[in-house]
């Protein structure tokens, strides 16, 4: 099976930590934990993730400023985003789907289960 390899960003290091570590011990997945915004658009290049999971709400540069400049660049705007957030609510999750009908990223309400999380990414990711 080929690991799945998946960037995720988000300033909250905790969260980041336990983030990482739930997903690694599936044994599906390498993840590329990263808490600065500027760092993470540098290391999708480098990396090229089969999916970034990215937070809405960061200090430096804010999770849809990154989504745009990632999307610009012909290296990374293939990447799908999942943006992990305590913006919606698990309920919201279904309207924010169907508005993002055609884009290449979804919406996701934290806290979210490791399962759901893990599903979304393959689905995404279609491995």
């Amino acid at each position: 099976m080929n690991t799945i390899k998946v960037m995720a960003v988000d300033d909250e290091e905790s969260f980041l930590s336990l983030l990482k570590l739930n997903l690694e011990q599936s044994g599906k997945f390498k993840v590329f934990a990263i808490s600065d915004s500027s760092r993470a658009i540098r290391e999708a290049k480098l990396v090229k993730p089969d999916v970034i999971i990215l937070d809405i709400n960061m200090p430096d540069i804010d999770g849809p400023a990154v989504c745009s400049k990632l999307a610009e660049d012909r290296d990374t705007k293939g990447i799908p985003i999942i943006f992990l957030t305590a913006l919606i609510t698990e309920e919201e999750e279904g309207e924010y789907k169907k508005r993002m009908d055609g884009k290449n990223y979804s919406y996701i309400a934290k806290p979210v289960d490791t399962d759901k999380l893990i599903s979304i990414i393959e689905d995404v990711t279609g491995k």
